[in-house]
């Protein structure tokens, strides 16, 4: 790797780490040439576009990892799992995490789109602000929740009738709906405010509420979500057309 930039030897190696995602015999069979594919097609990148070439190749390679290492996983278990077992254990877990992420998206909304509950200072009477705040408090702190878990079944129904395998595509979005709900609470609990706090130090002493500091969570949450919309979208789509298994990892 002499003669690499630091940034180009950075994502090699945590490319390499992406790759324990798969199942330990397909990565003992590919690992090291998937891992040397990379870090050519890295290095290849950064020759042409520069650091941008060489992060945009990183995140193409985070996503398309994941979707197929899920598959992975998936025709493993198919080949070790009676269908009608599968298929009762993924419907078990895809409601299981379903419900979570009803709950999730319900403390996510009341945490970061209901910033003056629980504070001693209000929004002036008729202000925007009130109405908003308000509107979270109550009724409104459920609708992130319908909205995400109905586009997720939209999604679902879409691949089913498409023609995906039914039994994998259950483990498929149960597995993706624990990514989402772990990465989008990383991102939005730690990075976004952690980035809210450097924009918007707090007052010594007092408390800052305010909308101002729901810019940040909310953008971490968008990006997680969106990544995660992706990866069902391809599930729903791509599934559909190859009975229930993505194509063979690009990298």
């Amino acid at each position: 790797m002499r003669g690499q930039s630091p940034l180009t030897r950075l994502c090699a190696a945590g490319y390499r780490t992406l790759l324990y995602l798969y199942p330990p015999r397909f990565r003992r069979e590919y690992g090291a040439e998937m891992a040397q594919l990379f870090a050519d097609l890295s290095r290849d990148a950064g020759r042409r576009n520069g650091s941008w070439g060489v992060l945009g190749l990183f995140v193409r390679a985070v996503f398309d990892t994941i979707y197929n290492s899920i598959g992975e996983w998936m025709m493993m278990l198919r080949q070790n799992w009676n269908r009608t077992l599968l298929a009762l254990t993924g419907f078990a877990a895809l409601a299981a995490v379903w419900v979570f992420m009803f709950l999730w998206m319900h403390i996510y909304t009341s945490l970061f789109l209901v910033p003056w509950d629980a504070m001693l200072t209000r929004p002036v009477d008729g202000s925007l602000a009130q109405v908003v705040n308000d509107f979270f408090d109550g009724y409104g702190a459920f609708i992130p929740s319908f909205i995400v878990l109905a586009i997720n079944a939209a999604l679902f129904a879409r691949a089913v009738r498409a023609g995906a395998d039914t039994a994998t595509l259950l483990w498929k979005f149960a597995i993706a709906g624990l990514i989402f709900i772990g990465v989008s609470w990383a991102l939005a609990a730690y990075i976004g405010i952690y980035l809210s706090g450097v924009v918007w130090p707090h007052p010594v002493g007092r408390s800052d509420p305010g909308f101002h500091r729901s810019l940040f969570p909310v953008l971490m949450w968008l990006i997680s979500y969106l990544f995660y919309l992706k990866l069902l979208m391809r599930f729903a789509w791509r599934d559909g057309a190859s009975a229930g298994f993505g194509p063979s990892p690009v990298y």
